[in-house]
């Protein structure tokens, strides 16, 4: 099972207002994003990827600034019922922890919260794009960026 953070649903998605100065590490990524998103869509197993309710919360967040409603319903279930996915309830305690965390790990508390989920179910690989998460030394962060990023 691999994670899947916010990150990658959001340079998926989000639609830049001028593409044509977007610099080349930043087109990489949306590529890149698209087609991890078409490895998820075309995925057969069962739970072969997962991530919290709180990236779905945050994706959707984000992607609300440039969707329509109907669209971000129709994107919303289509996660929620993707039998790929394994979308996992985070209790307050484990947020908690995490806010109490904040500061020692440089990192927003969702991050903290995937990387919680990640080690209590054993996923060492992530799809992310976020430079938190890939200082971190114990997971594989995929893609791996090509050379001169």
């Amino acid at each position: 099972m691999r994670y899947i953070d916010a990150s990658v649903f959001v340079h998926a998605y989000w639609k830049p207002r001028d593409a044509s100065t977007m610099p080349a590490k930043t087109k990489w990524i949306k590529e890149a994003a698209k087609r991890v998103i078409v490895e998820l869509n075309d995925e057969e197993e069962e739970r072969t990827y997962c991530m919290s309710i709180f990236q779905l919360a945050e994706v959707c967040n984000i992607l609300k600034i440039g969707m329509s409603w109907a669209a971000l319903q129709e994107f919303s279930w289509g996660l929620l019922s993707n039998p790929a996915i394994l979308v996992v309830e985070v209790p307050i305690s484990l947020y908690m922890n995490a806010v109490d965390k904040i500061a020692s790990k440089q990192m927003d508390p969702n991050d903290i919260v995937a990387l919680a989920i990640m080690e209590n179910l054993g996923i060492d690989e992530i799809y992310t794009f976020d430079k938190h998460i890939r200082q971190q030394e114990k997971i594989t962060c995929l893609p791996p960026y090509p050379g001169g990023f």
